[in-house]
């Protein structure tokens, strides 16, 4: 009886990718202010915040200047959005309104808000996906650009309570392909087989 090894590689693709926070949290556009803007740049349990009521809507937490540094002729393949935020419910709470991506200062592609009430407990949701390019069309350039992030509007939920919606931080995780294909490893074991 002959002993023979056979060894069997499994070769797997696995996506690059990137997180970061912000590294600037700025007011923009129409409806009422965010306190303490840049309270929302890191994950400390320091809160940006905003008083609404009457179905009133906040201004854009702007937040920019991410410092990706995705490699040159990198594909992106999808980008998540992770906001860590709470709200009060003392009688219509607040709700998400506008999620979008920013590119180089000026929104791009999907809103992904889904109008849902904001919890009493800090909590992180995720918009977006590992594959979801948000119909932005974003380079990797776009993504290395400082002026390019999120922004996030609120909006009371319909009560005549005032409701205050609290931000932690926003966090972006970029997926992406490096330039010659898709990132691989090999994992090998042996086996012995007897004939």
């Amino acid at each position: 009886m002959r002993k023979f090894i056979i060894i069997v590689i499994a070769l797997l693709s696995i996506f690059a990718s990137s997180t970061k926070t912000g590294g600037t949290a700025a007011n923009s556009g129409g409806g009422i202010a965010w306190s303490n803007p840049t309270n929302g740049q890191a994950c400390d349990n320091t809160y940006t915040t905003v008083v609404l009521s009457g179905e009133a809507s906040s201004k854009y937490l702007l937040v920019t200047n991410f410092g990706f540094t995705i490699p040159t002729g990198a594909t992106i393949d999808g980008t998540v959005v992770s906001i860590q935020w709470k709200g009060t419910i003392l009688e219509a709470g607040v709700k998400d309104f506008d999620v979008s991506l920013v590119k180089s200062g000026i929104a791009s592609g999907d809103n992904k808000a889904v109008a849902i009430v904001l919890p009493t407990v800090e909590e992180t949701r995720n918009y977006g996906g590992a594959s979801d390019t948000w119909g932005a069309g974003f380079t990797y350039t776009d993504w290395n650009a400082s002026t390019s992030g999120a922004r996030i509007k609120l909006q009371e939920g319909g009560g005549l309570e005032m409701e205050t919606g609290y931000i932690d931080c926003v966090q972006i995780t970029v997926y992406y392909t490096e330039a010659g294909g898709t990132k691989r490893y090999l994992i090998g074991y042996s086996r012995q087989v007897e004939f």
